[in-house]
């Protein structure tokens, strides 16, 4: 489903999508929504991942089953250096306002009190 307000521009989007929100160079697996007022940009996002309202996914790989609450920030160039690919393990739930920087590794299912409310760009959580 592409919603009224959907905004897709160079991208694979694969049945079985909700889009609401804005998807630009990026692919979009099975399963996958996108929220109003969320963003995706030069991404591969797989199976059934939840991007919520607000978030900003950036130069992102995100593997299965993973829940990006409101206001999430993902792969954003945090400082002068490189802009690198961020990958987030599978079956996370990464709370509200969280920002993670460019190039971040974080592992598959990080228990929720590990998730730090930032993350320098290049950092591995596990």
């Amino acid at each position: 489903h592409i919603g009224d307000g959907a905004v897709i521009e160079n991208s694979m989007i694969y049945n079985g999508c909700d889009i609401k929100g804005e998807v630009k160079n990026s692919i979009i697996f099975p399963g996958v929504s996108v929220e109003e007022g969320a963003s995706v940009q030069d991404s591969v996002i797989f199976f059934n991942n939840r991007i919520g309202k607000g978030c900003e996914i950036r130069k992102t790989i995100s593997d299965v089953n993973c829940t990006y609450n409101e206001r999430v920030k993902v792969g954003l160039k945090l400082n002068d250096g490189p802009k690198k690919i961020a990958v987030i393990g599978w079956n996370n739930n990464v709370p509200s306002s969280t920002e993670l920087g460019a190039g971040i590794t974080v592992s598959p299912r990080l228990p929720k009190d590990r998730w730090p409310s930032f993350a320098e760009p290049g950092e591995v959580i596990r």
